[in-house]
């Protein structure tokens, strides 16, 4: 009804707060990461995650409240590649970098579940961000609706600054990419199996 009460991957911008609905991931069966790193196929990809709709439904809801009350920036959903897929994908589209604590002290899940964290496939899970003076605005829009799960997992920084995900596990405590490098993996991709078809 109001166009002008939407959000789409692009809105991030520095000093933004970046948020996740639905929990982290817990699932890796029939995903991109068990398809492209772990290299599994057929039966061995396991089952896609459960989807419960009352679940996706109620989900949704907040994030479309969300937007409509003209608190979010940016929005996008958790699908193919996970959590760190979904954060890249906004990064690039809003041309910003992103700092990110997904650390298993902070967020309740163990250290071995990391890659889970990070790539689970999980449903009715989105990430948003909000400007970073709308954070009391956005924890009394959480408290309003305690059956959702929201977590505050950062914020948005320069372009200059890549994504960077604290993870507080073993000695390599942090991993770092540039958004150069991410849009390099992310779009030349074509071109180079164009090139090989030719």
């Amino acid at each position: 009804e109001d166009m002008s009460k939407s959000a789409t991957l692009k809105g991030a911008k520095p000093g933004d707060i970046l948020v996740m609905v639905g929990g982290m991931g817990t699932h890796l069966g029939a995903t991109q990461y068990a398809r492209s790193i772990l290299g599994l196929k057929g039966e061995a990809l396991g089952a896609p995650p459960s989807v419960d709709l009352a679940k996706e439904k109620r989900n949704a809801a907040f994030i479309r409240d969300l937007i409509g009350a003209g608190l979010a920036t940016a929005v996008h959903d958790i699908s193919d590649g996970g959590l760190a897929c979904s954060i890249a994908d906004v990064a690039l589209a809003s041309q910003c970098g992103a700092a990110v604590n997904v650390s298993p002290d902070l967020h309740g899940f163990a250290p071995s579940h990391m890659h889970a964290a990070l790539f689970g496939e999980d449903q009715a899970r989105y990430i948003f961000t909000v400007p970073g003076n709308a954070e009391s605005k956005l924890v009394q829009f959480s408290e309003a609706r305690p059956d959702v799960a929201m977590l505050i997992l950062g914020s948005i920084s320069d372009a200059s600054e890549g994504l960077t995900f604290a993870m507080d596990v073993g000695a390599d405590q942090t991993f770092s990419v540039s958004l150069d490098a991410l849009r390099s993996a992310h779009e030349d991709w074509l071109p180079g199996y164009m090139n090989a078809v030719n």
